[in-house]
């Protein structure tokens, strides 16, 4: 089988998964025909946003050296849509347990990822993949858990 095959095929598979699990979730708060608009998914209470998974898409595709292609941008916004919704399913567990983000570490993680720009640099870059700086440590204190 070539790669673009296996892409398509790979594609598919994760629609079906990330459709799943989106479905599910709807169910939870009144059945899949009470999907509202821009909403890509729903864990439990939190509904995934289209401009969160937007979001994420931008911070990935920063750091790629080339633009992805029509299926491999696809592909990509489906495993980062299952991330986002993984992700959101360890935040609440946490919460429930009363897990807390360590502000040292994500202050800490936010200077490193600071380090190599200006200030006015880090800024346009965060500016370009469309994210605060608020946003960007809420982002880097998810991955701290």
């Amino acid at each position: 089988m070539s790669a673009h095959k296996n892409l398509r095929i790979l594609s598919f598979f994760l629609l079906l998964v990330v459709a799943q699990l989106a479905l599910t979730g709807c169910r939870s708060r009144g059945g899949a025909g009470s999907a509202e608009p821009g909403v890509m998914a729903q864990v439990n209470g939190y509904k995934v946003m289209r401009s969160e998974l937007d979001k994420a898409y931008n911070i990935q595709v920063a750091r790629a050296q080339q633009k992805p292609s029509p299926t491999q941008e696809e592909a990509l916004r489906l495993q980062i849509l299952d991330q986002i919704i993984q992700t959101r399913m360890i935040l609440q567990r946490a919460e429930k347990l009363g897990v807390k983000t360590n502000p040292d570490e994500v202050q800490a993680r936010l200077t490193k990822a600071k380090a190599p720009y200006t200030q006015e640099q880090f800024q346009k870059n965060l500016k370009d993949i469309g994210l605060t700086e608020d946003e960007y440590k809420t982002y880097l204190s998810m991955g701290s858990r």
